[in-house]
């Protein structure tokens, strides 16, 4: 009698827990209406924030990026950007950043491997 309660749960472990209520193949979540309940948490304060964007600023500014694509830094120097192509550095200036910043998108779609689980992603 032991032996065979035993088996059993050895069997029910090994198989996992079918039959329950809830079980993987009877959910299907609405993925398009899913929403984070928790707000976010911040790991920086504000003024760590302005701190680090500005830095970022200086150093697009003052430094650049090296941008190894001639037809690259053509895009950039028409956009407005200081281009120096003997050491293909781009230097680009705290009012190119702020536009690109204002004109990003609020939202950005997600899609996934099947058509239901397209998500929308956007702050808040």
């Amino acid at each position: 009698m032991i032996d065979e309660a035993a088996r059993d749960l050895r069997r029910e472990r090994r198989r996992g827990r079918t039959g329950e209520a809830g079980s993987e193949s009877s959910r299907h979540p609405n993925y398009r209406s899913l929403k984070n309940p928790f707000l976010p948490q911040p790991i920086f304060s504000d003024d760590q924030v302005a701190a680090i964007h500005a830095t970022a600023l200086r150093v697009l500014e003052e430094l650049g990026i090296k941008v190894l694509l001639p037809e690259a830094r053509a895009v950039y120097a028409k956009a407005g950007a200081l281009v120096d192509d003997d050491s293909q550095m781009v230097r680009i200036g705290r009012d190119m950043v702020e536009a690109a910043l204002a004109s990003a998108p609020r939202s950005i779609p997600a899609l996934g491997g099947h058509r239901s689980r397209d998500l929308t992603l956007e702050l808040g």
